[in-house]
C-alpha cells in the first residue's frame, strides 16, 4: 500500500465476542477501511500536481519556440548582411550629410581681469582721489561708462593701506559703504543700456565680495598678506 493509499484509509478497532475451545476468549483486531475524506483530499493535491506539471510542460514549450525562432531571426539577419555586402561591390552606399555646424556661443558680457587693467590706479591714493573725482563728475553730468570707474591698484584690496587695527576697521567700513551693491542704485539709473547695467552689476558686486574677504581674514592676515 502506498503513502497515498494509506493516507486515504484509517485504522478501524474491531472486537469479536467469546469463542469457545482453544479460540476462547476477547480478540481485537485492526482493520483498515476506506476514508472518503482522505480520498477527496489525495485526489485533489494528485489533479493540483498535474496541473503544475502540465503549466511546467507548456512554459518549457514556449521558451524553446522562442528561442528557435530567434536563431531564426539571428541567420535571416546574417543572410541579410552578407547579400548586402555582395551588392554594395557596385553600388556604394550613400553617405549622411554632415550636420550643420553650431552656432558659436553668445559673448560673454563678464569683464575680465584683463579688460580691467585700465582702470586699475598705480597706489591707492592715486585711486582713491579718482574715484571721489569720478563720483562727483557722474552727479554732475548725470551719465557715465563702467569702464571709466577707477579700481585699486593691481594685486590690493579695495580697502586703504591701515597702521593700526582702529585704523584698519574705519577704512575696512569706508570701503563696504563705497562698493556696497545697494549704495550704486542711484548711478544705474543714469544707464541707459543693460549691457551697462549689468556690467556696473558685476563689478560692484566683485568689489564688494573683495572688501568682504578682506574683511573676514582680519587686521592681522590682512597686514601679513599686503
Amino acid at each position: 500500500m502506498g503513502a497515498k493509499d494509506r493516507e486515504a484509509g484509517v485504522k478501524v478497532h474491531v472486537v469479536f465476542g467469546r469463542g469457545s475451545g482453544r479460540g476462547a476468549g476477547l480478540y481485537t483486531v485492526w482493520e483498515t477501511r476506506a476514508n472518503p475524506e482522505a480520498a477527496r483530499e489525495a485526489a485533489i493535491e494528485a489533479a493540483k500536481e498535474a496541473r503544475k506539471r502540465e503549466r511546467a510542460e507548456r512554459k518549457r514549450a514556449a521558451e524553446e519556440e522562442a528561442r528557435a525562432r530567434e536563431r531564426e531571426e539571428m541567420r535571416q539577419d546574417h543572410r541579410e548582411e552578407n547579400g548586402a555586402a555582395a551588392a554594395g561591390g557596385s553600388q556604394p552606399e550613400t553617405e549622411a550629410p554632415p550636420p550643420p555646424p553650431r552656432p558659436p556661443p553668445p559673448p560673454t558680457r563678464r569683464r575680465t581681469c584683463e579688460q580691467r587693467e585700465p582702470q586699475r590706479a598705480r597706489t591707492f591714493a592715486e585711486y582713491d582721489a579718482a574715484f571721489e573725482a569720478f563720483l562727483e563728475r557722474a552727479l554732475r553730468e548725470h551719465t557715465f561708462v563702467v569702464a571709466a570707474i577707477p579700481l585699486p591698484p593691481v594685486g590690493h584690496a579695495p580697502v586703504a593701506p591701515s597702521a593700526t587695527q582702529e585704523e584698519w576697521h574705519v577704512n575696512v567700513r569706508r570701503a563696504c559703504l563705497r562698493w556696497h551693491p545697494d549704495k550704486w542704485a542711484r548711478l544705474e539709473l543714469l544707464l541707459s543700456s543693460e549691457e551697462q547695467k549689468e556690467a556696473l552689476k558685476q563689478l560692484t558686486q566683485a568689489m564688494f565680495r573683495a572688501v568682504t574677504n578682506h574683511k573676514k581674514r582680519g587686521f592681522r592676515n590682512a597686514r601679513a598678506t599686503a
